[in-house]
């Protein structure tokens, strides 16, 4: 009799949650016992045990993920990696602890201390980056005394942010585990979780959005839809573009899923009342940075650099780009080579998501999210930064397509959901399945890590080498050589001053004739110059001592030595627009030497049998340079110089900062080929003070 009336309730119970709507179906089976329970097996006491146990499953991947990003962001990129946003968001952060949106800029000199991408307005330096990220960093910093700790812990919010998600959409601990697992280890978030870029931090705050939405949505909780509102408030915020397009078809759903329901204006309020605190506060910001509420700081630097066709351009100097639907095409496909190969599980994974939305699986809130997977590469056609990026700068093979990241989140879920799904019909047949997909993401972090690595450290032996003027305490100022455009942090990512320069070693971007009146106005420092010489696949990395010697008029010795064997030799003198040159032999051979003085001063080269011209670059150094040729015209010619960059006090007085840099070159008078060397036994060279 009690057999019978069990089965009898038992079949009511099946009865019941068979016509029960969807939400209560959802809360019965979350009723359910958990699905690793084996039969039998006991439950009377493993109430706390299962719940003690269900919390540290689901801490193992979030700790997980800490670890992997310390790890990571350690040995790999131990001076940063090659996209150098991240000495900028740094810097944002310093200024954030010091209570400042923007950093003073030095009252004189402030383009040779400008820190990459930021404007110079009032006296300050202002960012191209909202504050978003960069205080996550500094919260880190400030709790823990690192800035590399703050990436486990956005790495760690962002793994936890993934799972809240996971478990509303799947509805399953263990799919929902699964699918964490697999975004966490795939190569491109296991790669930004290691960097100091936003990506990580803002998807963050997104996906904890989608998974707060979804709860509060399934509860009526007007508490933590306000929470999600909040999240979507601070991720607009964070990256307006990212936010518009994952929330869209989210925020769609939840407009579809409320619409009927009598509480829907409490519940479209509650999370309207959470955004509009970081809305309001970004609109504060954006007033104070840029004049407006609504103009985001991101094109501070140059209007070029914005959403759209047409000409693009990152920093004013650099080159300008003509963005079309073609270069948009272009880069989406670059974008979606690159994606298998940055995705846990590579092209299996993929096929998996597309096989379950070809079924036609999704529905509801995997629907929307699903076509996240579509809004994110269109609404990315409009923008060149994947093309600059990717196609220009080849960056695929380190951090894939990057701007895709929120990509993985629908990849992630509904591709292991259809895996999931593969294992209760088939186990064997998703076990071959899961160990290609572990195959293909090894490959994926392998060659990921050591691209990055390779090009990471490619400057390790510059680093190494200034240190070891940084560790003998010195109040030092280094010049740093300017390869794209005056900028400290690029393309030297670890040379970063402190807010107020106070720290003993301090860097300056190079800037010619500029460098003499900096270091006259850093008198209580010692000057170095950083200097590259390369040799092929080697260089020669120096930190030469320098100083500035000035004198009314200095005393110039040459010797000379014709190791080309060539005619006719000259000798030339640069300053500026003027150009000075005087032949001394139109019949040389090969080990000819000459010795030559001559005297220079403000108002040129003294001495020898002189003519003048012009020069079409006012910006070069003062050039003392030996020619050779086997024609009078030395219409093509081989040359050897010595230049010091140099300027003209108010006394008139001539200003040096020594030693020169020497040069070899050959070519046309307009298509000379130049390159340093240490030394060279053609020219020898002496300038010295003339004494009064």
């Amino acid at each position: 009799m009690s057999d019978a009336k069990a089965s009898y309730t038992q079949s009511s119970a099946v009865r019941t949650l068979q016509k029960a709507p969807p939400e209560e179906a959802v809360a019965a089976q979350a009723l359910r016992e958990p699905e690793d329970l084996r039969p039998g097996q006991q439950v009377e006491r493993s109430g706390y045990r299962r719940g003690f146990q269900s919390r540290l499953w689901a801490a193992l991947p979030i700790f997980t993920a800490a670890v992997l990003a310390l790890l990571a962001s350690s040995l790999i990129f131990p001076f940063l990696s090659e996209n150098h946003d991240e000495p900028v968001y740094l810097l944002q952060a310093e200024a954030l602890r010091a209570g400042s949106l923007t950093v003073k800029a030095p009252a004189e000199d402030a383009v040779s201390f400008r820190p990459w991408l930021t404007a110079l307005r009032d006296g300050r330096y202002v960012f191209k980056y909202t504050p978003v990220h960069a205080a996550f960093l500094a919260t880190g910093r400030n709790l823990f005394g690192s800035y590399r700790a703050s990436l486990a812990l956005i790495a760690a919010g962002l793994t936890a942010g993934f799972l809240l998600l996971a478990g509303e959409l799947l509805r399953s601990r263990r799919a929902a585990l699964t699918a964490t697992w697999a975004f966490l280890l795939s190569p491109m978030v296991l790669v930004l979780n290691s960097t100091f870029l936003s990506y990580s931090s803002s998807l963050m705050l997104l996906v904890t959005f989608a998974g707060l939405l979804l709860r509060g949505l399934r509860r009526k909780s007007l508490i933590l839809l306000a929470l999600s509102g909040l999240m979507l408030g601070f991720g607009f915020f964070a990256r307006p573009l990212d936010a518009i397009v994952v929330s869209l078809p989210l925020f769609i759903h939840f407009l579809l899923g409320v619409w009927k329901r009598p509480d829907r204006f409490q519940l479209v309020g509650s999370f309207s009342a959470g955004a509009a605190g970081p809305l309001v506060l970004a609109g504060l910001f954006n007033e104070t940075i840029m004049g407006s509420p609504f103009s985001f700081p991101f094109s501070v630097l140059d209007g070029l650099d914005s959403l759209g066709f047409g000409l693009r351009r990152l920093v004013p100097g650099h080159h300008t780009f003509d963005y079309d639907l073609g270069s948009a095409l272009t880069a989406l496909a670059h974008q979606t080579l690159w994606l298998p190969a940055f995705t846990f599980g590579g092209p299996v994974l993929l096929g998996l998501f597309g096989l379950y939305l070809f079924r036609r699986q999704a529905k509801g809130a995997e629907r929307a999210l699903a076509w996240t997977a579509v809004t994110i590469p269109i609404a990315y056609l409009f923008f060149w930064g994947p093309y600059h990026t990717g196609v220009a700068a080849k960056w695929g093979s380190m951090f894939g397509p990057f701007y895709w990241m929120p990509m993985l989140v629908p990849l992630s879920l509904l591709g292991t959901k259809a895996w999931s799904e593969l294992r209760a019909r088939r186990p064997q047949r998703a076990k071959l399945v899961a160990a290609v997909m572990v195959f293909f993401t090894a490959g994926g972090i392998a060659q990921a890590a050591t691209s990055n690595y390779r090009v990471a450290n490619k400057d390790q032996d510059i680093y190494q080498t200034v240190a070891a003027v940084e560790q003998a305490r010195r109040r030092a100022l280094i010049l740093v050589p300017s390869f794209q455009g005056h900028w400290l942090l690029h393309p030297f990512p670890s040379f970063r001053n402190d807010l107020n320069l106070r720290n003993d070693t301090i860097y300056a971007v190079s800037r010619g004739s500029k460098n003499v009146e900096l270091a006259l106005s850093q008198s209580d420092r010692d000057v170095y110059q950083l200097r590259l010489i390369d040799r092929g696949q080697d260089r020669e990395v120096s930190v030469v001592p320098s100083r500035v010697v000035s004198a009314p008029t200095f005393d110039v010795g040459m010797h000379i030595v014709n190791t080309y064997g060539r005619r006719y030799v000259a000798v030339q003198v640069i300053r500026g627009w003027e150009v000075q040159w005087a032949v001394i032999d139109t019949s040389s051979v090969k080990g000819s030497t000459y010795d030559l003085t001559f005297t220079l001063s403000a108002d040129g080269a003294h001495g020898l049998d002189w003519r003048a011209g012009t020069f079409r670059n006012k910006q070069f150094p003062l050039g003392i340079a030996a020619y050779f040729s086997d024609r009078p015209d030395f219409r093509y010619k081989q040359a050897v110089e010595e230049r010091f960059w140099h300027h003209v006090n108010s006394a008139g007085e001539l200003q040096l900062l020594t030693p020169s840099e020497v040069y070899k070159g050959s070519g046309t008078a307009r298509s000379m080929r130049w390159k340093p060397v240490k030394a060279d036994p053609t020219l020898k060279l002496e300038v010295t003070p003339r004494q009064p």
